[in-house]
């Protein structure tokens, strides 16, 4: 299960011990160069201009000056790489639990709307906050008591003015804060509005075209652009006003810090050097707070995304309960309890009270007519889906309580159309992880692909796929058993393997699944009249529930 109380903002934006030593380390070089900057360039007015002395004295300062100058870069660009890459990686993880929360949600279509903005917009907005928030955070921790303390060395009134003026942004933000917050929540149900009705448009654009209803779904579609961007353009001029605020009272402290240096400067209390350093400096040391409003909207926004996506996530996941860890026995046993199912496009459901059992290492044909449900009840089995209602064990264990690493080492599915991918037959047959030469031939005799791979060019390094070998649809049904057979697993679901067969191919198939079916439980889902006469169990399927039972 998903730890939702571990998936705060907090936690999220706080990097390891390591990285945040590192950007500690990078402001602080980044400090001391704007510092050398500031010293170089006083000293270097006070020998030439005021003391009159020739640009050799000079000199050792103005290397100074070319060392800071660089210096400022290389640290501001090695902490952009380092909140690059800590972004990218949360923004992965926040996907990746988002894909686990809808694996066993039913809620994708009815909400596609939401899933669009969280999806994208939410985690995306999580840049922001490595990108503008967290650097400012490190610069507020690590620029403004440095030069605070530099200054008070310096010039200690200066300082003072520092700390007199330096609450004023904070209290101007809270109170803007609490604007914002109400305007970022409409703008974000203004976002999940347009999503939905984008979403809606393309999954009904040919109903659309067909009664000649696209222009008016065109004009909702237009109703909800202006009003999502109104919303936007209100959270922007908030911004606006914030920003300008914090600039005037920036300026302004800097214009009292100047009057009050150069007050001092005429009745002979402070010497130029020290003057002019102090001067130089103010402006960077109100530099960060310029930049709150900037960083104070992001994280706003940043936060309220967050708080829907971690709200989805505590939805989607507190009735799965823990996820458990228990080793199955094998072959497991597989029942369904009172399961139904219905695809969130239909109203009727597919399956509808289905309880069944099928006893571990046993092998059962699952026979209907089509829309049965055949296929349906294998994907329910195979976990791509999640029932409706009611529950599906693996011996005693609930399905959607194992960790899905678990479940899928001791499952194997064969769809009615097996991927081809592009790629070699030696990837498509592993799948892409590393399995030697001799147990993929294996698998390719056990799967009935024996003569078919001796005719090959290039054997396993043959080109498979849309501009590669082409294959029968009997052949891509082979080459799928003979992944499940590459995946030693315990419980094999096979939907219509024997499809495309002649007779005497489907014998064959069949005496390869005799030899396949020994220490495993196997669901074959068919109505082949051969495959019905050889199955050693059979349950029968009609349309919405299951008839019939077992039967040997």
């Amino acid at each position: 299960m998903i730890d939702i109380e571990h998936l705060s903002l907090r936690n999220i934006l706080s990097p390891s011990r390591k990285d945040l030593r590192i950007l500690l380390l990078l402001e602080f070089l980044r400090g001391l160069s704007i510092l050398g900057m500031a010293g170089a360039m006083a000293n270097i007015t006070d020998i030439v201009f005021l003391q009159a002395g020739t640009w050799k004295e000079a000199a050792p300062s103005l290397l100074v000056l070319l060392f800071s100058v660089c210096a400022r870069s290389l640290p501001a660009y090695c902490t952009a790489r380092i909140c690059s890459r800590l972004s990218l990686a949360v923004q992965e993880n926040m996907r990746q639990k988002l894909h686990h929360a809808l694996l066993w949600s039913q809620t994708g279509e009815k909400r596609s709307g939401q899933l669009l903005s969280l999806a994208l917009d939410s985690v995306q907005s999580i840049d922001d906050l490595f990108r503008i928030v967290l650097p400012h955070l490190i610069s507020c921790i690590v620029l403004i008591p440095l030069f605070l303390a530099v200054t008070a060395c310096t010039d200690i009134y200066t300082a003072l003015l520092f700390l007199v003026t330096l609450p004023i942004a904070p209290f101007l933000l809270y109170l803007i804060g609490r604007v914002t917050k109400e305007r970022n929540e409409a703008a974000w149900q203004e976002l999940i509005k347009l999503n939905a009705g984008f979403h809606e448009l393309l999954q009904g654009l040919a109903t659309l075209k067909l009664f000649g209803r696209s222009r008016a779904m065109l004009s909702r579609l237009e109703a909800w652009s202006d009003a999502s961007g109104g919303a936007v353009l209100r959270v922007l001029q908030l911004a606006f006003v914030s920003a300008f605020a914090l600039e005037l009272i920036t300026t302004l402290s800097i214009a009292l810090i100047a009057v009050s240096i150069g007050l001092r400067l005429l009745s002979g209390s402070l010497d130029f050097l020290s003057a002019f350093f102090a001067l130089l400096v103010a402006p960077e040391f109100y530099l960060p707070i310029r930049q709150s409003g900037t960083a104070f909207h992001a994280g706003i926004k940043a936060k309220q995304s967050h708080e829907a996506w971690r709200a989805f996530l505590k939805d989607n996941t507190s009735a799965q309960g823990p996820e458990s860890h228990a080793r199955l026995q094998v072959p497991p046993s597989l029942h369904f309890r009172d399961v139904s199912f219905c695809y969130p496009e239909h109203a009727a459901p597919v399956l509808q009270g289905l309880t069944l059992d099928f006893p571990a290492g046993s092998t059962t044909v699952i026979s209907g007519a089509s829309g049965a449900g055949k296929s349906t009840l294998l994907k329910l089995a195979a976990g791509l889906h999640a029932p409706t209602q009611g529950e599906i064990l693996l011996n005693e264990l609930p399905m959607h309580r194992m960790k899905k690493d678990s479940l899928y080492r001791h499952l194997a599915y064969v769809p009615q159309t097996p991927h081809i991918f592009q790629a070699t037959l030696r990837e498509n047959l592993s799948m892409f992880h590393p399995i030697t030469g001799e147990k993929l031939l294996e698998a390719v005799e056990q799967a009935g692909l024996k003569d078919w791979f001796l005719r090959l060019p290039k054997g396993l390094d043959t080109e498979m796929g849309r501009n590669g070998v082409s294959m029968s649809h009997g052949q891509i049904h082979r080459l799928g058993l003979a992944r499940a057979i590459l995946q030693e697993a315990s419980l094999l679901l096979l939907d219509e393997i024997t499809a495309g067969l002649d007779t005497e191919g489907e014998q064959v198939m069949l005496q390869t699944l005799e030899k396949l079916c020994y220490r495993r439980t196997v669901l074959l889902a068919s109505h082949r009249p051969v495959v019905l006469e050889w199955a050693p169990r059979l349950i029968h399927l009609e349309t919405g529930t299951s008839q019939g039972g077992p039967s040997a």
